[in-house]
Protein backbone atom coordinates (compact mmCIF):
# COMPACT_ATOMS: atom_id res chain seq x y z
CA UNK A 1 0.00 0.00 0.00
CA UNK A 2 3.06 2.59 0.78
CA UNK A 3 4.63 2.12 -3.03
CA UNK A 4 0.78 2.94 -4.43
CA UNK A 5 0.64 5.77 -2.24
CA UNK A 6 3.67 7.10 -3.18
CA UNK A 7 3.42 6.30 -6.93
CA UNK A 8 -0.42 7.71 -7.23
CA UNK A 9 -0.14 11.27 -5.46
CA UNK A 10 -3.66 12.41 -6.48
CA UNK A 11 -6.46 11.50 -4.50
CA UNK A 12 -8.55 9.84 -7.02
CA UNK A 13 -6.24 7.48 -9.01
CA UNK A 14 -4.46 6.70 -5.68
CA UNK A 15 -8.19 5.83 -4.56
CA UNK A 16 -8.66 3.80 -7.63
CA UNK A 17 -5.53 2.00 -7.68
CA UNK A 18 -5.48 0.99 -4.06
CA UNK A 19 -9.47 -0.30 -4.62
CA UNK A 20 -7.92 -2.73 -7.17
CA UNK A 21 -4.86 -3.91 -5.19
CA UNK A 22 -7.63 -4.15 -2.18
CA UNK A 23 -9.92 -6.27 -4.77
CA UNK A 24 -7.33 -8.53 -5.57
CA UNK A 25 -6.44 -9.42 -2.45
CA UNK A 26 -9.83 -9.86 -1.75
CA UNK A 27 -10.22 -12.04 -4.48
CA UNK A 28 -7.48 -14.04 -3.63
CA UNK A 29 -8.69 -14.79 -0.52
CA UNK A 30 -12.00 -15.84 -1.55
CA UNK A 31 -11.17 -18.26 -4.34
CA UNK A 32 -7.66 -19.52 -2.68
CA UNK A 33 -8.98 -21.96 -0.28
CA UNK A 34 -11.29 -23.88 -2.49
CA UNK A 35 -9.32 -24.09 -5.27
CA UNK A 36 -6.46 -25.12 -3.48
CA UNK A 37 -8.66 -28.05 -1.57
CA UNK A 38 -10.00 -29.20 -5.22
CA UNK A 39 -6.42 -29.47 -6.65
CA UNK A 40 -5.66 -31.40 -3.45
CA UNK A 41 -8.22 -33.79 -3.67
CA UNK A 42 -8.27 -34.37 -7.33
CA UNK A 43 -4.79 -33.59 -9.15
CA UNK A 44 -2.45 -34.09 -5.74
CA UNK A 45 -1.15 -32.71 -2.45
CA UNK A 46 1.65 -31.10 -4.82
CA UNK A 47 -0.71 -29.45 -7.22
CA UNK A 48 -1.49 -26.30 -5.74
CA UNK A 49 2.23 -25.63 -4.78
CA UNK A 50 3.65 -27.01 -8.62
CA UNK A 51 0.52 -24.32 -9.57
CA UNK A 52 1.04 -21.11 -7.36
CA UNK A 53 5.08 -21.83 -8.64
CA UNK A 54 4.09 -22.02 -12.04
CA UNK A 55 2.29 -18.46 -11.52
CA UNK A 56 5.24 -17.07 -9.57
CA UNK A 57 7.79 -17.86 -12.87
CA UNK A 58 5.41 -16.76 -15.23
CA UNK A 59 5.14 -13.12 -13.28
CA UNK A 60 8.45 -12.71 -13.46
Amino acid sequence: MGMLAERYQDDKERGNAMGIALGGLALGVLIGPPFGGVMYEFVGKSAPFLILSALALGDG
